[in-house]
């Protein structure tokens, strides 16, 4: 151990006192650092997660312990991120390390590069998770998800565009309903990044003026099914404009793409199935449906000509009525006329009442009878006291008017 330390590279000379070395803080644990790295390069730990912290950073801080001792571990952020699933306080795990000393306070850590959940797979545990997040958030509730549309325009597949999936998919919609349109969006369904890819492929499809989409692979290990059950293709699916049809894998098989889509198929076929409608039985549908409303319509006139002869047999004859009719409006047309008659004759009375009182009121009436009415510049003249010498005068008859000049003025004793 003494000989080890001394080939440490430091930057003075050790002392030794009664023959052990003399070592600063840092060169001790650089030291114990170096020896433990030598003695354990690698190892595994099995243990309960205790204290967990998720770093701003990305990294994980958290301490593996057993019934008797525990020991600080760090997994670093680009270790977390090659993790499918994500560790949980209390959880076991096993975990794989290098072994160190942490120099800023000298304590002993495990460097964790791998972490496997205890027991159950990680893949499993990835997909548990992942399950109850997105069923918190509302992506798996049956209340928002869709009905497929009876007769599509167009159809969008996100697929691989080589393997059978694609051509069962084609050979389905050929025999069904060839004169709906297909748009594929190919894509990888396996390997690192498909997700990814899964999740561009659906956003394509959107702007593709489809109505309706089919996510679709076959069968395969729940390692080949993988990008099904990640949280980009959740999410896609989630927000996709148009139903979703999940048809990954086989029956048997239960991934999280099919938990949010709008509708789950067995197999790729069957969801060919589902979406495009065959064409004969449409034809068919059709035709039953104009016998249904033939024979609907026929038994609705039928009841409508059944009661009009009740009706008929209820009500009097049309020309019997009609004469009731005529009968009534020569009496309404008599009664009229003396209506008529009665009010022109009282207005008539009242017209000549009004001429009579307006004869009594005319000033040229007295004419008739003799008199003369004296004017002056048009005005009526009306008394002697208003003429002077001299002055020309109008004198109105009932025929004529006639002029004449005053020669003298005499007025009445006491007219003003």
């Amino acid at each position: 151990m003494l000989e080890e330390v001394a080939l440490l590279d430091v930057p003075h000379e050790i002392e030794y006192r009664e023959g052990f070395p003399v070592l600063t803080v840092s060169q001790a644990v650089e030291a114990l650092d170096e020896q433990l790295r030598d003695l354990f390069p690698g190892l595994w730990l099995r243990g309960e997660i205790s204290g967990l912290t998720h770093a701003r950073s990305g990294h994980y801080y958290f301490t593996l312990k057993d019934d008797v001792a525990q020991i600080s571990c760090v997994l670093f952020a680009r270790d977390a991120a090659r993790l499918r699933w994500r560790p949980e306080e209390g959880m076991a795990v096993l975990l794989f390390g290098e072994p160190g000393i942490y120099r800023d306070r000298g304590q002993l850590q495990v460097i964790a590069r791998q972490l496997e959940p205890e027991g159950a797979g990680a893949l499993a545990v990835a997909f548990e998770q992942l399950c109850a997040r997105l069923r918190d958030e509302g992506l798996f509730d049956e209340d928002r998800k869709r009905r497929i549309p009876r007769l599509p325009k167009r159809v969008g597949v996100a697929t691989s565009p080589k393997g059978a999936v694609i051509r069962d998919i084609l050979q389905v919609s050929r025999r069904r309903h060839p004169g709906i349109d297909i748009v594929i969006a190919p894509t990888r369904v396996q390997g690192d990044g498909a997700e990814n890819e899964i999740a561009a492929a659906i956003g394509r499809l959107q702007h593709q003026g489809i109505d309706v989409l089919i996510v679709a692979r076959g069968g395969g290990s729940l390692e080949d099914l993988w990008p099904f059950n990640t949280e980009p293709v959740a999410r896609a699916i989630f927000s996709s404009d148009v139903p979703v049809v999940s048809a990954v894998g086989h029956e048997t098989d239960t991934t999280i793409a099919d938990l949010v889509a709008d509708l789950r198929a067995p197999t790729p076929s069957a969801a060919a199935e589902l979406v495009f409608p065959d064409r004969r039985q449409l034809l068919a549908d059709v035709t039953a449906g104009h016998d249904r409303l033939t024979r609907a319509l026929t038994q609705a006139l039928n009841q409508k000509r059944e009661r009009i002869e009740r009706l008929q047999r209820l009500l009097p004859h049309p020309g019997r009525r009609l004469e009731w009719q005529r009968q009534r409006l020569d009496d309404l047309f008599a009664r009229c006329n003396r209506a008529i008659r009665t009010d022109i004759e009282r207005r008539q009375q009242r017209l000549n009442h009004l001429v009579a009182r307006l004869d009594g009121v005319d000033p040229l009436r007295p004419l008739a009878r003799g008199y003369t009415m004296a004017e002056c510049g048009g005005q009526p003249v009306t008394r002697a006291a208003d003429l002077t010498p001299g002055q020309t005068v109008d004198l109105r008859f009932a025929d004529g008017v006639a002029q004449s000049r005053i020669e003298s003025v005499q007025l009445e004793e006491g007219a003003a």
